[in-house]
């Protein structure tokens, strides 16, 4: 009976170790996060960008505030301006994260809505641009060290531009 007392216990403090280790591992990416109070002067202006789907859009960063305009087919979808808070529970504003290596998360509070964005170029016609990388990667499954993004650009342009760009820093 002493026995199966003694390694039951010796079964449960193996156990709490073992979730000890789990809560404390925190992956590279997450801790190297970090909220920021304003949108950082490299983004601030006025961004459009295209999709496939014939959307168009419209993103203006101000210090402390973003303004989303949406076409679909060349029809309004509407216009929204969201306030930059550090809590996730103010209704209809976002939050904004520090990923590392240039990338940033604005996070919807109230919603499991997010999206990335890193400044960068782009090379048009020899030319190059000022652009913001846009889009979303997913957190589950391997993945390669690029992803696609949506090549957002100070002039509104009639095409869908999309670059491969590294993602390290977001993952």
């Amino acid at each position: 009976m002493n026995r199966l007392v003694i390694k039951s216990g010796l079964i449960l403090a193996g156990l709490s170790v073992g979730v000890v280790a789990m809560q404390t591992h925190v992956s590279t990416p997450a801790a190297a996060a970090k909220t920021v109070t304003t949108f950082p002067k490299k983004m601030r202006g006025t961004w459009y960008y295209r999709d496939a789907e014939h959307y168009r859009y419209k993103t203006t960063f101000t210090k402390r505030s973003m303004k989303l305009t949406t076409w679909h087919y060349g029809k309004s979808q509407g216009t929204s301006t969201y306030k930059l808070v550090k809590s996730f529970t103010t209704k209809h504003a976002v939050n904004l994260t520090s990923n590392g290596h240039g990338w940033y998360t604005v996070a919807w509070t109230n919603s499991n809505m997010w999206k990335s964005y890193k400044r960068g170029t782009y090379t048009l016609r020899g030319h190059q641009y000022a652009a913001l990388y846009t889009g979303m990667v997913g957190v589950a499954g391997p993945m390669g060290k690029k992803a696609s993004f949506a090549a957002a650009m100070h002039q509104d342009r009639a095409h869908v531009y999309t670059k491969k760009v590294a993602i390290k820093g977001l993952r």
